[in-house]
């Protein structure tokens, strides 16, 4: 349901037992000022607008999710009306965000009411009650009866607690918490028990909970006192910092000689107002373990230097979690690397970034440097005195987004330079680079790219980038810059591996090398931007994967539909363009399944395998008479393609049966182009040499300016007799 205007409402809207609701406020408000806007007894999902009334939301069953929006709502005592913002009774209740103010028409009760076993959960929101017109009564956030139960685990809350209620419970696991009224602020009774496993506690004037949130916190978590705040966290963080001189201090504290493992534990946002900042340098050979920095969500601003600066050593690491960076001029004068977060790595045992992000910030690499958002240089090096020292990196839900990343040497959104030799293992997973420009000067070519600049030799995996709105520039040139958008620039040596989303790009990117894949038994192989020749290695009975970028072109003009060395093979080509010329007979023969996805496919292919499958392809005849004979394949599927020809597009038809007698051809969304006035249609059929006939099914399509869409070819003997054409 989507609310196309604001409504004022005398009686609660319902939602009855077993129904299923979206309820898309659209930035308007429904009003009720005598009692409850909303009573649930189904499952709606709230959000996008604002509720105002007596009371917010009542659910007696079912579920509420509110994912957010606006929710004003709370009772007068005079009126003699106790309601709330939201009352759950024997409900689940998920909020997921917005703003929920119970300070209006004055209060007596608590915004929220968690009774006879309801659950609320709360993963995010602004939560305000704080004294009103009435303030003689204690604004309490949550009040409890007979077995509620609420979790916290994010949200900015302001106003008392009573934690009472028979047997009912409430787990805080994060959140900012400013308990602001006397009196019974933070209390619960013998029958409520409170369990803080995190979150942040600021004491508000003569408010109770100082002596309340050490005795809460769970077993394995302490409360630390840090400017005015109580900050929950495990015992196993050493510093809670939220200032930036503590942030300094204690990160150099932590990289000391003989710190051993440290874990720092930052509470809030720290503004460095672009303050002089020098990396703090993790070094293994002066004692120092893997330093730990637990974000928790807080943000990074004004930084003026890439916050680590890793060392040579094997025993060292940096671990970063939950971090933002944001509204920083980052500069470094490293003539390796430079990052946001980490510069130059070098023979480290440990580099993890999680949930870590750049934001609205430049990163500026030194002279000849290799220039990453998040890490510029990472290397593992074969020491001479400890042997070969293997460095680790993980970088998994990160993102850039909105930021200029420069230099003169290799520039990526995420790493400068990843890999050198066999001891570096470099993995980027379910990341997101958006709207960011990725400069380089250099003239070298191929070393600009979205995720990597220079994906060097080693161990790097990269999979599931999500990436838009990205300009890549290097010296005037425009993106694509070298072999792929994803890394700039693969350096091919004796040893070393690069994978993309699975597939194992070629070191050497040749002709030769893919041969050599597929003899190897290589089954999933990325080519980067080049040209390439289908070898006619014996696939027989093999499975393929090809996957590069349209830029990847493949000359497919020596595999004879006759030779039939793919016989049984299941190949599919993503993303690559394919040509086939304009000779007959040419095509990958007999395969047990050929697919081709997003795809650019030039010339004239013979098929005959059993299935092949054309996905969003682009298929040009480029001069040659048709773009595809379906010849002795058995069923064909086109899905999302665009045919562009100048006398006929497809021909259904071969000289030979197939098995069972029959071929299927269908067509979905496809379109048909051809500027030959002459043509006698997109589709032609012949299908006098198969003993049960060919049915083409189309459902979709847009016919040709010219010419039918599917027509009965003047070849067939039979006149169609055995043809069978669904158009719809």
């Amino acid at each position: 349901i989507k609310l196309m205007a604001d409504i004022e409402a005398t009686e609660a809207i319902v939602i009855p037992e077993g129904a299923k609701v979206t309820l898309n406020l659209n930035e308007k408000t429904i009003k009720n000022s005598k009692g409850y806007v909303i009573e649930n007894k189904g499952d709606v999902i709230i959000g996008n607008g604002t509720l105002a009334g007596l009371g917010g939301i009542r659910a007696t069953a079912g579920k509420v999710t509110i994912e957010n929006g606006n929710f004003f709502a709370a009772s007068r005592w005079q009126d003699g009306v106790y309601q709330h913002t939201l009352k759950a009774e024997n409900a689940t209740v998920v909020i997921n965000g917005g703003n929920f103010d119970a300070t209006v028409n004055g209060q007596t009760n608590a915004m929220f009411n968690a009774s006879t076993n309801a659950v609320i959960t709360i993963n995010g929101g602004n939560f305000k009650n704080v004294a009103g017109e009435l303030g003689q009564f204690d604004p309490y956030i949550f009040t409890y009866e007979k077995n509620g139960k609420v979790v916290i685990n994010d949200g900015t809350f302001n106003g008392g607690w009573r934690f009472n209620g028979e047997t009912a419970t409430t787990d805080i696991y994060g959140g900012d918490f400013t308990v602001g009224y006397d009196g019974q602020s933070f209390h619960a009774n013998s029958t409520h028990v409170v369990t803080v496993y995190g979150g942040t506690f600021v004491k508000a004037t003569n408010a109770k909970l100082t002596d309340k949130v050490p005795s809460l916190v769970a077993a394995g978590y302490k409360a630390v006192a840090n400017n005015g705040k109580y900050v929950v966290v495990a015992e196993s963080v050493d510093a809670v910092v939220s200032t930036p001189a503590e942030l300094t201090k204690e990160l150099q504290n932590a990289a000391a000689a003989g710190a051993g493992d440290t874990t720092i534990f930052l509470a809030g946002e720290i503004n460095l107002g672009g303050a002089a900042w020098t990396p703090i340098k993790v070094d293994g050979y002066n004692g120092a373990g893997v330093v730990t920095v637990e974000g928790n969500g807080a943000t990074i601003k004004g930084l003026s230097a890439p916050l680590f600066a890793g060392g040579f050593a094997g025993k060292s690491g940096i671990v970063i979690k939950d971090l933002t960076i944001a509204d920083s001029n980052i500069v470094s004068t490293n003539t390796i690397g430079s990052g946001a977060f980490i510069e130059s790595i070098d023979s480290m045992a440990t580099i993890t970034l999680t949930n870590c992000h750049l934001v609205n910030s430049t990163v500026t690499g030194g002279n000849g440097s290799r220039t990453g958002g998040l890490i510029g240089w990472t290397a593992g090096y074969n020491n001479v005195n400890d042997g070969p020292v293997k460095t680790y990196v993980t970088i998994t839900n990160c993102s850039v987004i909105g930021n200029t990343i420069q230099c003169n040497g290799s520039v990526g959104a995420i790493n400068g330079h990843a890999g050198n030799n066999a001891w570096t293992y470099t993995t980027i997973t379910d990341c997101v680079v958006k709207n960011n420009k990725l400069i380089s000067t250099d003239d070298g070519g191929w070393r600009v790219g979205v995720v990597v600049g220079t994906a060097n030799v080693g161990e790097v995996t990269i999979s599931k980038i999500t990436e838009s709105g990205n300009t890549l520039t290097q010296t005037g040139k425009t993106a694509p810059v070298g072999q792929s958008n994803l890394y700039g620039r693969f350096v091919p040596g004796t040893t070393g591996k690069l994978v993309i989303d699975g597939a194992s790009v070629l070191a050497a990117a040749t002709s030769e090398a893919l041969s050599d894949a597929i003899v190897n038994g290589e089954t999933n192989v990325y080519l980067p931007a080049g040209n390439y020749k289908m070898p006619e290695n014996n696939l027989q009975g093999k499975t393929l994967t090809i996957t590069g970028t349209k830029d990847t072109v493949i000359d497919m003009t020596a595999v004879d539909e006759r030779n039939q060395f793919v016989t049984g093979a299941t190949i599919v080509f993503d993303g690559v363009t394919l040509n086939f010329g304009t000779a007959n007979y040419m095509g990958l023969a007999n395969t047990a399944s050929l697919t081709y996805k997003n795809c650019q496919i030039n010339g004239l292919q013979f098929l005959y395998g059993e299935n092949v499958t054309f996905e969003n392809c682009d298929l040009n005849s480029n001069g040659a008479e048709h773009c595809v004979w379906t010849y002795g394949a058995k069923n064909v599927t086109f899905t999302e393609c665009d045919f562009t020809y100048g006398d006929r597009g497809i021909n259904c038809y071969s000289d030979n049966d197939v098995t069972g007698g029959k071929q299927t051809v269908n067509f979905t969304n496809c379109t048909f182009a051809t500027e030959n006035t002459a043509s006698e249609g997109a589709v032609e059929i012949n299908s006098c040499f198969f003993s049960v006939g060919i049915e083409v099914n189309m459902d979709g399509c847009t016919a040709p300016a010219y010419g039918k869409m599917a027509y009965v070819s003047r070849w067939d003997s039979t006149n169609g007799a055995k043809t069978t054409i669904n158009i719809k």
